[in-house]
């Protein structure tokens, strides 16, 4: 396991040569949700582990603004281009493997 401090979605370009990810773990800013899992499609190899804490925005999944928007294009994305499932953990869980012939983009 490797810790790295800082912007996540900038942080994520230094982590791209060591890819494809068996598994990649999500708990950082929820208004960008979406673009992390998106790396993460492209990024996992396919039978990988896409896992999101906080799916249920802390009961704000509903709400409107950037955050719970963020985080249902998330839920959706996940949905069609993975195989995944909410587990409902107390603030949810995106549990998702990617399937051969995944588009990496």
């Amino acid at each position: 396991i490797t810790v790295v401090d800082g912007d996540g979605v900038e942080a994520l370009a230094g982590l791209e040569q060591h890819g494809p990810f068996d598994l990649v773990f999500v708990d950082a800013d929820k208004g960008r949700y979406d673009q992390y899992g998106r790396w993460a499609r492209k990024h996992l190899r396919p039978g990988g582990i896409l896992l999101m804490d906080n799916a249920y925005l802390f009961g704000r999944l509903l709400d409107e603004g950037p955050s719970p928007a963020a985080m249902r294009r998330a839920h959706e994305e996940a949905a069609e281009h993975l195989y995944s499932v909410c587990i409902p953990t107390p603030d949810g869980l995106i549990l998702a493997i990617k399937p051969d012939g995944v588009p990496t983009a």
